[in-house]
């Protein structure tokens, strides 16, 4: 169901037409949505040091403010193939926890422009700690039951969703 809305949506702004098989992937069965009751969700996929997932982000964010539909609901999920994969999920969901979504966009800069590949638990925290967040109030929430539990139900998503690649 995202992926169609996703190909009405594209063809609605730009007139190209997208082709199963070729732009997206049918799921197969079909998954649940993770959109709010009432919403059709879209799932963009992503992790932090893709460059593509970073060129893409302001393109995403854009529709996601001006352009996509009323009843349509916009979910990140980030990538959990391997384990600098799945600790980048757990900076996006440590940005969630803390409530400072303009981090986002920092990670994202921090990586792919600034070369800091942000792969140990040291290099995240200084991060962190540049950007106003105490040592232990990112310790707390990196390490928390929440994030940890937002990493293993993304971990399920990512499986049932059959996720290879970003973006």
């Amino acid at each position: 169901l995202a992926a169609g809305l996703l190909a009405v949506t594209a063809r609605g702004t730009s007139g190209a037409e997208l082709t199963e098989g070729k732009d997206y992937k049918l799921l197969k069965p079909a998954q649940p949505s993770e959109a709010a009751p009432g919403k059709i969700g879209v799932v963009a996929v992503f992790w932090y040091a893709c460059g593509h997932c970073y060129m893409l982000e302001p393109k995403l964010e854009a529709w996601n403010q001006k352009g996509r539909a009323a009843n349509v609901q916009l979910i990140r999920l980030p990538a959990t193939w391997n384990p600098v994969v799945k600790m980048h999920a757990r900076v996006f969901y440590t940005i969630e926890l803390l409530g400072k979504p303009g981090l986002h966009d920092e990670v994202f800069r921090e990586i792919n422009v600034k070369g800091n590949r942000m792969d140990t638990p040291e290099k995240l925290e200084a991060f962190f700690v540049s950007h106003g967040v105490s040592k232990v109030e990112f310790q707390k929430a990196f390490s928390s039951f929440a994030v940890e539990s937002k990493v293993l139900h993304a971990e399920d998503l990512n499986r049932r969703y059959r996720i290879t690649g970003t973006p």
